[in-house]
């Protein structure tokens, strides 16, 4: 999906094969979907994708000095996973899901060693991923994919406008600049309506917006979320993986589409898995999909290798 021609002044400022697969032995019976320009047939057995999914023990985390020891040697990264028009099965985005590539594990997930942060540590761990995330925006839309990312952020990391200045900084001038999305929970913004509210006014001039992250996953009521800003909604990948059989989950699922295109936001269903849950969610009108049906998340070299063919 590209846009008009970027030039080098775009932005300022351990790869694996790239795990776009299908389900594996455990969902067997169940269809892929195919997308333009596949990619290869490689059968991996699913597993869970989001840090909150693997429960993590406290002898699991990672040492704080193992944590600061990887962090002064620049060893965090970003890892994307793709987000897929539902209508056209074609790329229209893709999430930035942070990594820190230790030297004795490999790869770690964010829920081991996030924990050992304090609220400055987080701070400056989102300023990271901004920075990176745009950087890499720069790098893809070189390559002639220009494609909208988004970022996860603690509503925390708004504080003292913080990101918001950093990112005022950071907005590439270039015309073909599609805008960044910044992800938080249900959860975290209903804690902090007013603080993420005022963030988001501010943030729109630069043209970052909100996403309602892990719609469903709690008891949030939907007078207080109208008070943010917001350009999307994810909905929990528990309500879409009981979607295919469950008519009152579906049921829901129409009245927040509904809610989401009343105020102009798009709607995104998280943890895509079967095609049964695919179908379920094109029938019912939703705009985006991501989850290990269409890819797992990939570093940002095989993104950029692997978008290329779905644009």
């Amino acid at each position: 999906m590209s846009s008009s021609s970027v030039g080098p002044d775009v932005v300022r400022g351990r790869d694996e094969p790239c795990r776009v697969t299908r389900l594996g032995p455990a969902a067997a019976g169940r269809r892929r979907v195919r997308l333009p320009g596949q990619w290869g047939d490689g059968i991996h057995p699913p597993q869970p994708l989001w840090a909150s999914e693997i429960p993590i023990e406290d002898a699991d985390l990672l040492a704080g000095d193992e944590v600061r020891h990887a962090l002064g040697e620049d060893r965090l990264t970003l890892w994307y996973q793709p987000k897929i028009d539902v209508a056209t099965r074609r790329l229209r985005g893709a999430e930035a899901l942070l990594r820190l590539d230790h030297a004795r594990l490999g790869i770690v997930a964010p829920n081991r060693f996030l924990p050992r942060f304090s609220a400055a540590d987080l701070a400056a761990v989102t300023g990271w991923v901004a920075e990176r995330a745009i950087a890499d925006w720069g790098r893809f839309a070189l390559a002639g994919l220009n494609v909208r990312l988004s970022i996860n952020a603690p509503p925390s990391a708004l504080e003292g406008t913080a990101l918001p200045s950093l990112l005022e900084i950071l907005r590439p001038s270039h015309p073909a600049w599609p805008g960044l999305t910044v992800e938080m929970t249900e959860s975290e913004i209903i804690r902090r309506v007013d603080l993420v509210r005022r963030a988001a006014a501010r943030l729109s001039s630069q043209q970052v917006s909100i996403a309602i992250d892990d719609f469903g996953s709690g008891y949030s009521s939907l007078v207080r979320l109208i008070e943010v800003p917001f350009s999307e909604i994810k909905i929990d990948r528990a309500l879409v993986r009981q979607c295919a059989f469950d008519e009152s989950i579906r049921i829901f699922l129409k009245a927040i589409r509904d809610f989401a295109h009343y105020h102009g936001a798009i709607v995104v269903a998280e943890g895509v898995e079967t095609m049964e849950e695919f179908e379920v969610v094109a029938e019912l009108g939703i705009d985006q999909a991501q989850g290990f049906l269409f890819a797992r998340p990939m570093p940002a070299e095989e993104f950029l290798r692997t978008g290329a063919g779905l644009a």
